[in-house]
């Protein structure tokens, strides 16, 4: 049987933090102390809850269980917009550079 631990990346690299945090120091116990609640498959392989495992293409299950990762990026965002908005605010922003540009001939 996979271990809880077990993970689609290359060998060597560390869970991240908030996995460890939340599997290891936070609840007081180690992942080998949990249940073994099978929350999605890859390719035929069940996938664990408090498992590594990020959603992947090929994978069925609750995607939503498991683990999503994130960089430091998410302490940039301020709010949520429509990407509607976003999309049509990058464009202006692009025929405004474009235009810039083009002056510079």
């Amino acid at each position: 049987m996979p271990s809880a631990g077990r993970h689609n990346r290359p060998s060597g690299q560390s869970r991240t933090a908030f996995t460890k945090l939340y599997a290891d120091d936070l609840l007081g116990h180690g992942p080998d102390d949990f249940a073994r609640e099978v929350i999605a498959h890859d390719e035929g392989e069940p996938v664990y809850r408090l498992s590594t495992y990020s959603p992947l293409r090929g994978m069925t299950g609750d995607m939503e269980a498991l683990a999503l990762y994130a960089g430091q990026v998410c302490g940039q965002v301020k709010h949520v917009r429509p990407a509607r908005e976003v999309v049509h605010e990058m464009m202006d922003e692009a025929h405004s550079v474009l235009g810039r540009l083009g002056s510079l001939k």
